[in-house]
């Protein structure tokens, strides 16, 4: 996942750009959409491998977000490899991951080529 929207918890414009602005200005609505929203909250594959990049100044997401789906996903054994790109907002630039994307992708044919 590269720029990603993993809740909208940090974001609540982002709800009403989704929902119906009456459910999301609804406290316990609210709550309910943020709960079948929170990406985190559905992880059910632990065997799918993740490359997360997100940037310390992502204004969209948030790090706070980010960091705390790969805490879970990582906590229920989620294969993860995370960037964090220093003073990058949420569109990162390419410089700042690409050499570590290519690595991991590449480490991942490896291990198909092992087995």
């Amino acid at each position: 996942m590269i720029y990603p929207a993993l809740s909208f918890r940090y974001n609540v414009p982002m709800l009403f750009c989704v929902f119906p602005a009456n459910e999301v200005r609804n406290e316990n609505t609210r709550d309910k959409l943020l709960e079948k929203t929170d990406l985190w909250r559905h992880i059910n594959s632990q065997n799918v491998k993740q490359f997360i990049v997100y940037g310390t100044m992502d204004g969209m997401v948030g790090m706070d977000e980010t960091k705390n789906y790969i805490a879970h996903a990582k906590g229920n054994g989620c294969d993860i490899m995370s960037v964090e790109a220093a003073g990058q907002d949420h569109g990162v630039q390419q410089k700042y991951y690409m050499d570590d994307y290519l690595a991991w992708i590449k480490n991942i044919f490896a291990e198909v080529d092992r087995s």
